[in-house]
């Protein structure tokens, strides 16, 4: 006779503010002028912006155990950042969201999948000409712009050999969004 199937619940929930001495955000590479002196603009390179970061964030995880072997789950996250220069904290979402699931089908089989969502984030612009001669000439303008939020979903098959050996299958950007922001 099977087992009568259990049911779990469990959450997560935190709360944390930390303080972070230098912090170092990508930016998108043609606003550090010595890659300008070094022919190198393809839009897809960043550098390195270093500032005094404050976060304070809530977030929580919430897991439902629908029997041994399949999990669901929903995590969630607020972020609130501050920098000491007041400039904007490039590239980090305010909100953060994900659903999961994990189910294991058989006692080798495993299958997880994950939606997720990454919130606006400020990043800088800035316009880039190319000369006749190849050499990439900043308009010296810096603007910030919103990127906008995406949605995406990621999924894994994996086969376990033994206990240490197993083999794997993960998918990811399945929603085949264009993640790229041009600058």
């Amino acid at each position: 006779m099977p087992e009568p199937s259990r049911f779990g619940f469990d959450h997560v929930p935190d709360v944390a503010a930390r303080r972070f001495h230098e912090f170092g955000p990508f930016l998108p590479q043609s606003f550090h002028f010595l890659r300008l002196l070094l022919y190198f603009d393809y839009q897809n390179s960043f550098g390195v912006v270093y500032t005094d970061l404050k976060t304070f964030g809530v977030s929580a995880d919430l897991a439902y155990q629908i029997d041994s072997d399949f999990n669901v789950g929903l995590f969630g996250k607020y972020s609130d950042f501050s920098t000491d220069n007041g400039q904007p904290a490039w590239n980090l979402p305010e909100i953060e969201l994900r659903a999961y699931a994990d189910f294991d089908f058989t006692k080798n089989w495993n299958f997880s999948a994950a939606l997720f969502y990454i919130g606006e984030r400020t990043d800088a612009q800035g316009t880039i000409f190319i000369d006749s001669n190849s050499i990439p000439i900043s308009s010296g303008q810096i603007n910030t712009t919103e990127v906008e939020g995406y949605l995406d979903l990621n999924a894994s098959l994996e086969y376990k050999i033994n206990p240490r050996l197993a083999v794997f299958v993960n998918g990811n950007n399945l929603l085949n969004r264009y993640l790229v922001v041009q600058c």
